[in-house]
């Protein structure tokens, strides 16, 4: 799943940013979660169009810098995959400057992978 959800906001980010565009992913390590952004200079979003994101059946297409095609429905679903691994999204767009898409995960420490795992399969940790 979250392979999934970066794939998806990489590949948005190289549909709407022109050739001469810049993008650019980073990572932050704060508490016991970690932030990573993807950054673009592409066409951006106005508000009416960020408020509709995450609306179900109120996504509008839009043709990628290429005229490829795009539904929005890859949106949903990592925002539904980021919400099941507890994680939030942050969308920030300005129209014509382009948009930053930053998903806050928590992280998971190997003793917690391991009770979790262990929980799972009705092991003792």
């Amino acid at each position: 799943m979250v392979f999934f959800i970066f794939r998806n906001l990489i590949n948005n980010a190289v549909k709407f940013t022109p050739k001469s565009g810049i993008i650019t992913v980073t990572s932050e390590i704060k508490e016991k979660y970690v932030e990573i952004s993807v950054k673009d200079t592409g066409i951006g979003m106005n508000e009416n169009t960020l408020q509709q994101l995450f609306k179900p059946g109120e996504q509008k297409t839009h043709s990628g810098t290429n005229g490829e095609p795009s539904s929005g429905l890859g949106l949903v679903i990592c925002d539904e995959f980021i919400r099941r691994h507890h994680g939030e999204m942050k969308i920030q767009s300005q129209l014509g400057v382009g948009s930053t898409f930053t998903v806050r995960l928590p992280l998971v420490t190997q003793v917690e992978e391991k009770a979790q795992v262990g929980n799972l399969i009705g092991d003792k940790v």
